[in-house]
């Protein structure tokens, strides 16, 4: 959950793909009753060593509602890239 800061004018919304523990464990029930076993391997959520959960990679669906209206966007999360040990980036 994101807490509303906003005000007049243009804002961004700061999110470090982090989840809290009560959103996991209703995700975690969501797969278990529409899944078969051999694809819950694919959605399941562990703990990094930090402690934070993180979104996998893949395509999600963002809703943002305010005063009865309510916004629906895509946010597609890339998994990150892989580097060779000693690889210079180009840019």
């Amino acid at each position: 959950t994101i807490v509303d800061t906003c005000v007049a004018g243009l804002n961004y919304v700061e999110y470090n793909l982090s989840a809290d523990s009560v959103s996991i464990d209703k995700h975690l029930k969501n797969v278990d009753k529409k899944l078969k076993s051999s694809e819950r391997k694919k959605w399941e959520i562990t703990r990094a060593p930090n402690g934070q959960f993180y979104l996998p990679a893949g395509t999600y669906t963002i809703e943002i509602g305010t005063s009865g209206v309510k916004e629906k966007q895509t946010l597609t999360i890339k998994p990150p890239k892989r580097r060779t040990r000693g690889a210079v980036e180009k840019r």
